[in-house]
């Protein structure tokens, strides 16, 4: 009896000192970088940004960008179990949101890919879920945002060869 009342007591203590992570996509706050596509590259501009929410209870979101030339912003509400999209995201004039520094090749300046104040900000009265698509003719890439609350503070980026064509680079950001 006494060796069973140790195993179960070695065998019950892991479990009561577990604590489990609490970490979800769903949130009230959320921060995401309009990224670097292919299509910047040549000034076409034909690519695409679009924000995607979802709410399991109705909701009022409100998505901004606090750029240093001029503000954006757009209130949308979103019915329980829906899915509306924002954008495209502005990507011209002062509202440009886009974290590009246009090449030297194109009469830019060309950049060390600093981009202070572009950050496109999703604020919500309620939880909810938020997605990011860029879109080109020939690809497109989805991100699914993770609110503030669940940020760390060390990351790993994995990326593949780059191998599509010229001028297509993997890149990451932190907000």
């Amino acid at each position: 009896m006494n060796r069973f009342l140790k195993l179960f007591t070695v065998l019950l203590f892991p479990v009561v000192c577990a604590n489990a992570q609490d970490v979800s996509n769903k949130g009230k706050e959320f921060w995401v970088g309009y990224g670097h596509h292919q299509f910047m590259e040549n000034l076409s501009n034909t690519q695409e940004m679009v924000i995607y929410l979802s709410a399991e209870q109705a909701a009022v979101v409100k998505v901004s960008i606090d750029s240093s030339l001029g503000n954006w912003s757009q209130t949308v509400n979103i019915a329980a179990n829906t899915v509306v999209s924002v954008g495209p995201m502005p990507k011209s004039g002062t509202n440009d949101c886009r974290l590009y520094d246009v090449p030297i090749s194109f009469g830019g300046i060309g950049g060390e890919g600093v981009f202070r104040r572009k950050g496109i900000h999703i604020e919500s009265d309620v939880p909810i879920v938020a997605y990011a698509h860029i879109y080109g003719s020939a690809s497109s890439g989805a991100s699914m945002l993770m609110p503030i609350e669940s940020w760390g503070f060390q990351y790993i980026t994995a990326n593949s060869d780059q191998v599509y064509a010229s001028n297509c680079f993997s890149w990451f950001y932190v907000i």
